[in-house]
């Protein structure tokens, strides 16, 4: 019997001419993608993160379109240079830039601030604490109301060693009035964020919004995993 073909999640795009206005995607990685007619992207590389909406070629190919060039600008990319794709799911992309010697790109300190112009950057930090479930977490019903989390359908996880989990969003509370429902972080993703981070029924972590998307209905977190003493810190609630 044969073994099973992983699907294809990393690929290099070498910026040929006119590479900086539009990036076609290799064919073997859209032909393998489950996302069968995704319309945009999300693409984080250390500087943070842009939008990017996906169009079609005559031919079916996908490409980069709207948004990858200010990409290319804010990161400093110029042609001859060569990005390295890692697709993480649902079209949200690690990209590491390097320059025509094969060497990766520096930038200077803080210079990815300012960035997004089509992502809200929240002013502080809010945080919830739930425990840990095996086949899913949730969203306290109150924090996702009061940070408009019920227009969003997914969220971003970046955990303690900055990788990036996309998970989806489901709605708990049927009886309810739609805005008072705890919103759950389903089994699409998350057991991966769960399994590759050792987590344990029952261990606490520490959820950070940082920033959302409208245009592609998307929520970042950071995620940080707090040793059991910390379950009752004051200021916190555990769900």
């Amino acid at each position: 019997m044969a073994a099973a073909v992983s699907p294809l999640t990393q690929f290099f795009k070498y910026l040929a001419t006119g590479c900086t206005k539009r990036l076609r995607l290799p064919p073997a990685f859209c032909r393998n993608l489950s996302e069968k007619k995704p319309k945009t992207a999300l693409i984080k590389s250390c500087l943070g993160y842009w939008d990017v909406k996906v169009g079609r070629s005559g031919d079916g190919k996908l490409a980069f379109e709207e948004g990858w060039e200010e990409f290319v600008k804010r990161n400093g990319l110029n042609e001859e240079d060569i990005v390295v794709f890692e697709h993480k799911g649902d079209m949200v992309f690690n990209a590491v830039a390097y320059d025509s010697g094969g060497c990766e790109k520096k930038y200077p300190p803080d210079s990815g601030k300012g960035l997004l112009k089509t992502t809200k950057w929240l002013t502080s930090a809010k945080l919830f604490k739930i425990k840990m479930a095996k086949t899913h977490g949730t969203i306290p019903a109150r924090f996702a109301r009061e940070n408009g989390l019920h227009s969003i359908s997914k969220l971003i996880l970046n955990d303690p060693r900055g990788r990036l989990w996309p998970v989806s969003l489901g709605r708990w509370g049927s009886r309810v009035k739609a805005v008072d429902h705890r919103l759950a972080i389903n089994t699409k993703g998350w057991y991966k964020f769960y399994a590759s981070n050792s987590l344990k029924e029952g261990e606490v972590c520490l959820f950070k919004l940082k920033r959302m998307s409208r245009s592609i209905s998307t929520a970042f977190m950071d995620v940080e995993i707090t040793p059991r003493r910390s379950e009752s810190a004051v200021g916190f609630e555990v769900f």
